[in-house]
């Protein structure tokens, strides 16, 4: 394992990146010697790209991705029944207005539920747009 490292040059006041063998760096007996940042991390990219991006891995990425965005979120069927509770209680609330019972508290309890379905749908409209459905090619 290594460890980033940089230092000063004393008289050139030039700023060297390094990485270190974390051994070495707590003296425990590694003898390897720092490798340039520039060199390293090239060579890291190198090995990345080499391993990632080929035709199988690509699959494997692809498939793992599409498996999760099958998943369903669970905030989801909570929204559907939110509002499904909402539909019911304005639906009961307006058979109660139909039958003649309308006073002041009914006519608030309404405005209250339209506003929690309105919260509610719009909550799941944003969730159903934020989620972005990929496909492999």
């Amino acid at each position: 394992m290594m460890a980033g490292e940089s230092g000063t040059s004393g008289t050139k006041g030039v700023k060297y990146c390094y990485y270190k063998c974390s051994s070495a760096k707590r003296k425990l007996g590694c003898k390897r010697k720092p490798l340039k940042k520039d060199w390293i991390e090239r060579a890291v990219v190198l090995v990345t790209v080499n391993r990632v991006l080929n035709d199988v891995e690509i699959d494997r990425i692809a498939d793992a991705v599409i498996a999760l965005q099958e998943r369903e979120d669970p905030t989801l069927p909570a929204l559907n029944h939110q509002l499904a509770e909402c539909d019911k209680a304005i639906e009961n609330m307006l058979n109660a207005i139909q039958m003649g019972i309308l006073t002041e508290s009914t006519k608030e309890r309404l405005e209250q539920l339209e506003k929690q379905k309105g919260a509610a749908s719009c909550a799941l409209y944003k969730l159903r747009l934020s989620a972005p459905r990929y496909t492999k090619r």
